[in-house]
Order: structure tokens, then sequence, then C-alpha cells
């Protein structure tokens, strides 16, 4: 009878170890079925090849763990393993209800702009393979809301929590647009190599990111704060390059979130254009793109800036003419437009009536009115170049 007993405990402990193991050999199958069926991204970059996932090199290890015989002897200690799973399973299925929402608040926000350049953008997107402009990876709309869902931590502190709240959203995905849209580029492949000064896994300008794409941070302390000497060997001053908000804890709005005022990236080596989405950010009073190396035209969406005070983005290739909804800016104090290739246009009236207009804000208007070949017609301009 002793020896019946004992063949049933080890019969029954044969068995245990055998539905363990069926379950960690389908494990590994279903996540790479189910990465399958949910993938909807392309991920294609210029210069980036095999390009993994935020948290696919970690479930590949895991899953490489678990096919190993001393997973078995880890799932014998530690059973709630056997639960991960499940959790991820609904994770992963939370992760796509967030990124679902979170695409359809930017759309029907961006979509219905009352600026038609930034409409336009999203409403006449067409492309066979892509349900919208967020999932095209050859788009920086679609580099930003990448990082958005699968990169960006902020949320988990606040920023995406339900309700999710547009103006704020909104705010964070501009600058990470701005990111992308002059040349940005961040590099998946390097984990997380964190440091809080710098993001060493994205590549933007000389003096490196300037704090953008900081996940962990709010966007308003993304800036860097540089160290400039000046004529005197013994004296220097400080110089903000990145972002600055109001400090007060109420934006002009009443509402309490940070909100941009200014925008330092002069100097810095940026290329590539300035997306139409920026003049989103209507609380700006400042925006210094001096020194770069833009191209394009002046976005018509600026316009609705109508806090700006300094408008400079001398030094720059610039070309076409100078949008007229400039002249919408009843604020502004400086405008610098000189040292780029408006050779040959005319300086907008409107423009030019903020500058005579009795009581007006704007004292300086800088353009480049006295070249020897195609110069710009400016009736009213302070400095000529």
């Amino acid at each position: 009878m002793m020896i019946i007993q004992e063949h049933r405990r080890t019969f029954m402990i044969l068995i245990s170890l055998i539905a363990f193991l069926h379950v960690i050999q389908r494990y590994p199958s279903y996540v790479s079925s189910n990465q399958t069926q949910t993938g909807q991204w392309d991920h294609t970059y210029k210069e980036d090849e095999e390009i993994l996932l935020p948290g696919q090199q970690q479930q590949q290890q895991q899953d490489s763990a678990f096919s190993t015989p001393s997973s078995l002897l880890q799932v014998l200690k530690d059973p709630s393993l056997l639960l991960r799973p499940v959790e991820k399973r609904h994770a992963q299925r939370h992760s796509l209800e967030l990124e679902q929402q979170l695409e359809d608040v930017l759309l029907e926000f961006l979509s219905n702009a009352q600026e038609s350049s930034i409409s336009h953008i999203y409403t006449n997107y067409t492309h066979e393979k892509y349900s919208s402009i967020f999932r095209d990876m050859s788009t920086p709309q679609g580099k930003a809301f990448h990082w958005m869902v699968h990169v960006d931590e902020y949320h988990i502190k606040s920023k995406y929590q339900q309700p999710l709240h547009v103006e704020a959203i909104l705010q964070r995905y501009v600058l990470i647009l701005l990111f992308f849209a002059t040349e940005g580029r961040y590099n998946y492949r390097l984990g997380n190599r964190f440091t809080p000064d710098a993001n060493t896994k994205a590549k933007w300008s000389r003096i490196g990111t300037v704090g953008f794409l900081s996940k962990h941070k709010h966007e308003c302390h993304w800036n860097k704060k540089i160290k400039s000497s000046s004529s005197s060997p013994h004296m220097y001053f400080i110089k903000t390059f990145g972002v600055v908000c109001n400090n007060a804890a109420t934006s002009r709005h009443g509402k309490s979130n940070w909100e941009v005022t200014e925008i330092h990236l002069g100097g810095i080596s940026l290329d590539g254009y300035i997306p139409e989405e920026l003049g989103l950010l209507t609380g700006l009073e400042k925006l210094v793109l001096r020194d770069n190396y833009l191209k394009g035209r002046i976005p018509k969406s600026l316009g609705g800036m109508t806090h700006l005070k300094v408008l400079d983005l001398s030094g720059n290739q610039f070309m076409g003419s100078i949008p007229i909804e400039l002249g919408s800016l009843v604020q502004l104090e400086s405008l610098f437009l000189q040292s780029n290739r408006f050779h040959g246009s005319r300086i907008p009236a409107e423009i030019c009536h903020l500058l005579l207009l009795q009581g007006g804000n704007l004292k300086e208007v800088w353009m480049d009115c006295s070249h020897d070949v195609d110069p710009m017609v400016c009736d009213c301009c302070t400095r000529c170049f």
C-alpha cells in the first residue's frame, strides 16, 4: 500500500510539471502572434535599422528565458510568473485603448483647427496603407505621435490620464513635432540612457537636445542653461536654450497648467522647417530661431500667436513671400527677418501698419532691403541689411 501511494504522489508531481511546461511553451507563440495582429506601425527610418519598439527587446529576452530548462525552477519558486502573461495582455489592451483615444482626440481638434493651413494637413492626408497621418512614420507628425504613445512616460504621472486634457496634450505634441520637423532623430536601440541634462537617445543640435524629449519631465522643463563668456575674462552670463513657461501656477486662461511663453533655439544648427502646428501655441511671447538652417516658408499660422512680442527668424534660409497674417500680431514689438532669401518680395502693408499705428507696440523691423540684387521692398523697415 505504501508503494502505491508513493507512485501516486510521483505521478501527480509529473502531471503538474507537464502542465507548467505546456503553459510556458505556449506563452512565447502567443506573444509573437499577438504582436503581429496588433502591429500597426511602419518602422522605416532613414538611418536606424533593426529598431525594436520599447519593450520588445525586453520581451524577447523574457521569451528566451522561459524556453530554457532553468526557467522551470524559477516558476516553481515563483508561481506568480504564470500570471504575468495575463497582466501583460491587460496592459497591452489598455495601451491600445489609450493610443486610439489619444489619436481620436488629436485628430478631432487638429482637423477642425481654425487655421486652414493646419487643418488641411490632417483632413487632406490620404494613404493606401495608413488610416491617418499619425500612423505614417515617414512624417514628423507620425514620429511625434509614435513617441508620445510608445516612449513618453510623463503621462504615467498626470499628463494623459482620464480625462484627457486637450490643451495639455496639444502643447506637448506641438513641441515634440517641432523636434522632428527640424530634423531631430530618436534612436530606440540605445535603451534608457537618460541623464538629467541630456537625452543621449536623441540627436538634434550642436549642443544636444537642450532637454527636448525628456520623457519623465513636463515640457516646461525641456531646456538647458549654458554659461556664455563675455568680453571680460572674469564675467559670464547664463543663456537658456529650449522652452520657457509662465512661472505662475495659473495660466492666463485661469487654468492650473503651465503654458509655453518662450522658445529659444537660436544658433544651434537646426535644419528642416517650422511646422504649421507651432501656431497653436497661442500663449507664446518670444520665438527665437535665428542663425540656423531652417528652410521653406514662414508658416501662416504664426499670425495666430496674438501675444507674440518678439519674432526672430533671421539668419536662416526661408523663401517665398512674408505672410500677411503677421500683420495680426498686435502685441509684436520686434520683427527680425534679415539674412534670409526673401529677395524681390515686398513686406506686407499690414506689418507696416503695425509700425505706423499710433500707440502701437512694433518698434523694430529688420529686413534685407539694401541688397544690390533683388532687394526687398520695405517702406517701413527700421534697419536694412
